[in-house]
């Protein structure tokens, strides 16, 4: 099909110097449909358009605004209330956008996220347009309340933390939605596909999209003289990511290799409680905390390090793991079974959630050469299949799909 019309829903932002993996997939996606002369139309807030327009030129990128409600854009990274009242706040001015928009009556309409203020404007769009489709990314099935984004303790009880609390209340909102208005869905693995047929979606209107990386951008960074971090973390400083519970495994590998230097890049609502615990474990001269990085600067940072380390509890994927393998650097993880299918190599699984055998799958990656050598190339060789201009391709098909 010739000359799409995307409208991309994307309205759940809550600050610029930030990035989740639904935005990644949307604005990669978007830079390769429009350079093949489809039309794109975001949808999305002030923040939204300041980190878009960071990837696409201002001149080809076509914008409709949500206004941000009570000034509560910066407050929504750090505290869930602030998150809560921003979520609702942009679903209301995101609906007030989508009653306003002028868009073609055979659309695309691509909400990149299950969250409220994606969902709910991405649903009134498709109840104007009668002609038009409603694809929904579904990049992660909420926890059971009973398990929640932390690890159990050793008595085996589950401890359950507010966010996924808020979230799986988010997902029984708008996933009986998303069942029955949209034309189609796309997950992260073939675990997440099965559960959404299982759960009633015909297998035509389910994709697996996954992830994907730019890797001319690694081959395009020289590799530097010398390696400054043993290991480096990347991700949303989020109770999910399980970070806070890495510092437990870092302070075991740092009590063996006292020089070991750890980088962290991401931002969010555990970055204060972080840097806590990082004073009270006395790793000060350990952690180097960089912040949001992107582009070449993300990649020097992944040249400059060893090992990439990946100690999420809870997790349907992990997408910016890619890039540090695009540049050879081989992951520790926990064996969750997602991650199972959606990192089945170049990554060292540890059994859930066991921080003394992590420590030790850091040791032995980089002590073991050879063992070191294999994943690195299992590493190079994963992320070689998984080229952004092959994964906007897919998403592109599907699409397209739907319309029949």
């Amino acid at each position: 099909m010739e000359g799409l019309t995307i409208a991309v829903v994307a309205n759940s932002i809550p600050k610029s110097e930030t990035m989740i993996g639904g935005y990644r997939i949307a604005i990669e996606c978007a830079k390769r449909w429009l350079a093949r002369g489809h039309e794109v139309v975001f949808l999305t807030n002030p923040m939204g358009e300041a980190m878009i327009s960071r990837y696409i030129p201002r001149d080809d990128l076509d914008v409709v605004l949500s206004q941000v409600p009570l000034g509560l854009e910066r407050k929504a990274l750090h505290s869930l209330a602030a998150a809560a009242l921003f979520y609702m706040g942009m679903s209301l001015t995101g609906l007030g956008t989508a009653w306003k928009a002028s868009l073609p009556e055979k659309t695309v309409i691509y909400s990149v996220s299950p969250l409220w203020p994606d969902i709910f404007p991405g649903f009134l769009l498709r109840r104007r347009m009668r002609g038009s489709a409603w694809l929904v990314a579904v990049s992660m099935y909420a926890p059971p309340f009973g398990k929640g984004w932390r690890a159990h303790d050793q008595a085996g009880r589950g401890r359950p933390e507010k966010r996924a609390v808020a979230f799986r209340l988010n997902e029984a909102v708008v996933y009986p939605l998303i069942k029955r208005s949209a034309e189609g869905i796309f997950v992260n693995n073939e675990l997440d596909r099965a559960r959404a047929i299982s759960d009633g979606f015909g297998r035509e209107r389910v994709g697996v999209i996954g992830m994907g990386v730019d890797n001319s951008l690694a081959a395009s960074v020289p590799e530097p003289a010398r390696k400054e971090y043993e290991a480096v973390f990347i991700g949303r400083l989020h109770p999910q990511k399980g970070l806070l519970e890495f510092m437990d495994v870092w302070r075991l590998y740092v009590d063996r290799h006292p020089g070991a230097r750890l980088a962290v890049i991401g931002n969010g609502p555990l970055e204060g409680q972080l840097r806590e615990k990082i004073e009270r474990h006395g790793l000060r001269g350990n952690v180097d905390m960089l912040g949001f990085l992107d582009g070449r600067e993300k990649i020097s940072v992944f040249k400059a390090s060893r090992v990439v380390v990946h100690p999420s509890l809870y997790d349907s994927g992990g997408m910016a793991i890619l890039e540090a393998m695009s540049c050879g650097l081989p992951g520790v993880s926990y064996d969750l079974p997602d991650l199972e299918v959606y990192y089945p190599q170049g990554m060292l699984k540890t059994p859930c959630y066991d921080q003394a055998t992590f420590a030790a799958n850091i040791e032995l990656l980089l002590e073991k050469e050879g063992l070191y050598r294999e994943l690195r190339d299992e590493a190079l060789a994963w992320a070689r299949q998984w080229d952004w201009d092959d994964v906007s391709e897919r998403l592109l098909r599907l699409m397209e799909r739907l319309f029949d």
